[in-house]
């Protein structure tokens, strides 16, 4: 019993060490990559939609073959080029230079079908013909269609993204990184029919002039929960990719409360392949980015102050605030993305007036707010003036002064004032220090700790045995002694010889436990 507790008082020693090292991240610090574990990805990336705040990253501007992922901007450049009812006719070229066994619809020459049928073809069957065919119909050819893949690319801010085809197909000069493909993913993103598309599971399209109704199935595994084990409750929506050279690649969409994260995985598993590593992995960094990150809106976050989410970066004396309908405002959808347990307040909020703007009727973009947190960029939003929604008192102002009039650039001190008198107050009365925030100690260090603690169970496990073994030794000699004494009292001559034998066992040692 006693070794037992012994081992107990042990283990319970060591927990009590490590636990106070055992979290993940840092309090109050960004989280590192290297904390979310080994990725088998070549490239990697975590980005938040809203914010464009990177949560993840592993050599994500290494340029990288991206196979069908590739359709993400085929799709988005057809919703933004074409109408959704246009009837698509395939040629017979569009049909045919497609490479052997790659995936396709059965789409035949002179074949019609519905624009918004080709892209549900595009995106959850990754028909490479039907690529082919949209190209053709936006842009009159697949070359001048690939043009305008690389504008629209440089547009959204790629620095490392060349494309040669609509489809994904292997071609030397078709690349792009992870951090590229997030920027292009969230660019389509913002488009409601894009979104409506890629988290669409299953859709048929309707008997064509030359084929049957073709029921089409998302080959997008996490976004099927029944697709155990590799379904995700917070998917809604992604894009596959696959080619012998560009491996495994995926894009994936998830969303857990008000935050939107995009993830993208290029080259994973090498050969042989042993699991759909795309998916473990992607499934490990969203579950990174969601357990170590808040998302907060930034509508929210400005209005009314308190100690919670900050100050207002509207000031409510301006004229332009007469009545609810302001026309000052800040765009949709912008927030702030921190460190989980970090509130906003603790964030170092800049906000940009524009001197050169030139006011038009409409929405005007005339400056800019963000958010910095430990020397990173945590979000930022433009700030919008729309003419249509100026009250009639603010007409009598100079515009200028009124914006400048309207913005807090510093918060104010009576602000300052509450929120410092609202900290004392909740402060405990016995309380003489604050309470000094944790710090996470680097993995050597953690590792050390670890080793020692080893060492010194070992150590106390090791006297116990010693202990027991001794505690045995100890009863069984007294035990024999015992046997000895009553065996004596019938024959002293066989006693003294046993006695003397036994005795020199003992020295001895010669004896079996």
């Amino acid at each position: 019993m006693k070794r037992l507790s012994g081992i107990v008082l042990a283990i319970a020693i060591l927990a009590a060490i490590i636990s106070p090292y055992s979290h993940i991240k840092a309090g109050g610090e960004w989280p590192n990559s290297s904390s979310a574990g080994s990725v088998s990805a070549a490239s990697a990336i975590v980005m938040d939609i809203n914010t464009g705040t990177i949560l993840y990253e592993k050599n994500i501007d290494d340029k990288r073959y991206p196979a069908s992922i590739t359709k993400i901007m085929t799709t988005l450049l057809c919703i933004e080029n074409a109408n959704l009812s246009d009837t698509v006719t395939f040629s017979h070229h569009a049909v045919t230079s497609i490479e052997a066994g790659s995936s396709h619809l059965w789409v035949v020459t002179d074949e019609q079908i519905k624009m918004e049928d080709c892209l549900y073809g595009i995106m959850l069957m990754s028909a490479n013909e039907m690529c082919n065919g949209v190209a053709e119909h936006v842009a009159g050819s697949i070359d001048a269609f690939v043009d305008m893949m690389n504008e629209r690319a440089k547009e959204i801010g790629c620095t490392g993204t060349h494309f040669a085809n609509p489809n994904g197909l292997y071609l030397d000069n078709h690349y792009t990184t992870a951090h590229d493909m997030a920027l292009i993913a969230t660019e389509a993103m913002k488009n409601p029919v894009f979104r409506k598309i890629t988290g669409t599971k299953n859709y048929t399209i309707p008997k064509t002039n030359k084929n049957d109704a073709r029921n089409l199935y998302n080959k997008h595994n996490m976004l099927h929960p029944i697709s155990y084990p590799y379904g995700y409750d917070y998917c809604i929506g992604g894009k596959t990719g696959y080619t012998d050279i560009a491996r495994w690649t995926l894009v994936t969409f998830a969303k857990k409360d008000d935050m939107e994260l995009v993830c993208v995985v290029m080259k994973t598993n090498g050969p042989p392949r042993v699991e759909p590593n795309e998916y473990t992995d992607s499934t490990k960094l969203l579950d990174f980015a969601f357990d170590n990150y808040s998302y907060y809106p930034m509508q929210e976050s400005l209005g009314d102050a308190d100690a919670e989410n900050g100050y207002s970066l509207f000031t409510n004396y301006s004229p332009l605030f007469d009545d609810d309908n302001s026309p000052l405002y800040i765009e949709e959808n912008a927030g702030v993305v921190l460190p989980k347990g970090v509130k906003i307040s603790k964030a170092e909020r800049t906000t940009t007036l524009y001197d050169d703007v030139q006011i038009v009727s409409g929405k005007n973009v005339v400056g800019r707010v963000s958010y910095t947190y430990l020397g990173k960029e945590a979000g930022s939003a433009d700030i919008i003036y729309d003419t249509t929604k100026m009250t009639e008192n603010a007409l009598n102002y100079n515009i200028a002064e009124l914006l400048k009039q309207s913005i807090a650039e510093k918060e104010p001190a009576e602000k300052a004032e509450d929120k410092e008198k609202d900290t004392e107050d909740i402060k405990d009365d016995t309380a003489k220090k604050p309470e000094k925030e944790k710090k996470h100690l680097p993995t050597p260090v953690k590792i050390i700790i670890i080793a020692v603690v080893v060492v010194i169970v070992g150590f106390v496990a090791w006297v116990f045995i010693q202990r027991a073994r001794l505690r045995k030794r100890y009863l069984g000699y007294y035990g024999r002694k015992r046997r000895y004494r009553r065996g004596g009292r019938g024959s002293r001559g066989r006693s003294s010889s046993y006695r003397n034998s036994y005795r020199s066992s003992y020295r001895r040692g010669s004896w079996r436990d």
